[in-house]
C-alpha cells in the first residue's frame, strides 16, 4: 500500500508544465564526486492529511540510458539517506525529469527502509526509457553561469 501511495503521490507531484511555459528554474547541487544535479524540488512528500510519506527529490536529468539513470539515483540516494534517517522517513523518492518542451517524461525510483533498518530500492512499474533527447545548450549545467558558484551559495541540505 505504501508503494502505491508513494508512486501515485510522486506522479501527481511531478505534473509537467505546458510546452510554452517559461524556462524551468532550478538550483544546482554539486556532490563530493563532482557530479552536478539540477534540482527542481526537494522536501517531504505529504499525503492529503499532511502526514509525511517520504523524502522526495526531483531533478532535471540528462541520462541517456536506464543504467545512467539508476547510477544517478543511487548517488542521490546515498546523499539523501542520512537526511531521511534523521527525519525517520520510511522511503525516499527520486524523480528524474527527462527531455524538454512537450516531450518531458518523469522516471521515479523509490527506496524503502526495511524493518531491519536497511534500505532497498523498490521494484516499481517498468516504464520504457524515453528515446534519447539531448538537453538544449542553455539548460546544460556546465554552461550555466550558476555552475561557477561559491561553496556558500550551493544548494543547502534538504
Amino acid at each position: 500500500m505504501l508503494v502505491t501511495s508513494l508512486l501515485l503521490s510522486a506522479a501527481l507531484a511531478s505534473i509537467t508544465k505546458p510546452a510554452n511555459a517559461t524556462p524551468t528554474e532550478y538550483a544546482l547541487l554539486t556532490l563530493a564526486s563532482g557530479n552536478v544535479f539540477r534540482v527542481l524540488n526537494s522536501g517531504p512528500l505529504l499525503d492529503a492529511e499532511g502526514k509525511r510519506l517520504a523524502l522526495a527529490f526531483t531533478y532535471l536529468s540528462t541520462a541517456q540510458t536506464q543504467n545512467e539513470l539508476q547510477g544517478a539515483a543511487e548517488e542521490l540516494f546515498q546523499y539523501l539517506r542520512p537526511h531521511a534517517e534523521h527525519e525517520n522517513d520510511k522511503a525516499v523518492v527520486i524523480i528524474a525529469r527527462l527531455g524538454s518542451g512537450s516531450e518531458v517524461v518523469d522516471q521515479d525510483l523509490l527506496y524503502e527502509r526495511q524493518p531491519s533498518g536497511k534500505w532497498k530500492r523498490a521494484a516499481g512499474a517498468s516504464k520504457p526509457f524515453p528515446r534519447a533527447m539531448p538537453v538544449p545548450p542553455d539548460e546544460d549545467p556546465s554552461e550555466h553561469p550558476a555552475r561557477r558558484v561559491t561553496p556558500r551559495s550551493r544548494v543547502s541540505d534538504p
